[in-house]
Parts: structure tokens; sequence; C-alpha cells
């Protein structure tokens, strides 16, 4: 039997973060302005380039408000996340990038079968000037 992650490895679908970082137009899903990391992740984005736009959904507002994005940042509970995600799908976003305790295995799932690019890990830890120029 195959494990989750061999199985992306087989399907193509393991972690496209080389490929994200260069993208310049991102969302960071999180509750700003109570998760410090929230800001943080928005700050190092937009120190490299990138074009961010905060989505608060405890302040209301969705994916959906905002202009076109190459790639979503979670920052949320993966519970949260699945209705972030589906939102996501919904206006054609392809790369989604969890940050650490973002995902789940439904998360997973859901991109494997949608054929989306996913990646976990830590933005502020894996971007830096030499990896994210387009």
């Amino acid at each position: 039997s195959y494990s989750f992650c061999t199985l992306l490895v087989y399907t193509g679908l393991m972690s496209k973060a080389g490929e994200m970082m260069r993208m310049t137009t991102w969302a960071v899903v999180g509750n700003h302005g109570v998760n410090p990391v929230a800001g943080k992740v928005v700050d190092h984005l937009r120190t490299h380039g990138k074009t961010v736009y905060d989505v608060s959904p405890k302040q209301g507002q969705s994916l959906k408000d905002v202009p076109k994005v190459d790639v979503v940042n979670f920052i949320i509970n993966p519970v949260k996340g699945e209705e972030i995600l589906a939102d996501a799908l919904d206006i054609g976003v392809q790369n989604m990038w969890f940050q650490p305790g973002a995902c789940s295995d439904i998360l997973r799932a859901t991109c494997a079968s949608k054929n989306v690019n996913i990646h976990e890990g830590c933005v502020l830890m894996e971007m830096n000037s030499s990896n994210c120029k387009m």
C-alpha cells in the first residue's frame, strides 16, 4: 500500500513550492489583527515583491472579494479552511500554500481530487530573495 505522500509524488501533485514562490499575487487568509503570524506573512511576501491581499473571514471577508490571485496562503483552522478552499476553487485558484497546522487530510484529498498544487510549509522560513524571483 502507498502512503498519501507517495501517492502525491506518483500523481505529480507533490509540493510546488518553488513555482509558487515565483508567483506574484497572493491572498493570505487568516485572522488578521488577531494572529500575529498572518501579519508577518503579509509583510514577508510584500518584502519579496508580491502583491498581497489580506482576507480575514472573522471580519466577513472572502476570497471572492479580492482580485484574482495566483496563490492562496492558509493561516487558518483546517475546518474553516474547507470553506476557504471551496471559494478558492470556485474562483479558479490552482495553488494552495498551507502554513503549519492549517492543512488536514480532507484538504489534501480535495486538492488532489481537483488536481490543485499544494504545499505545506512556513513561507517565512522557505521564501528568500534567491528563490522567489520570476
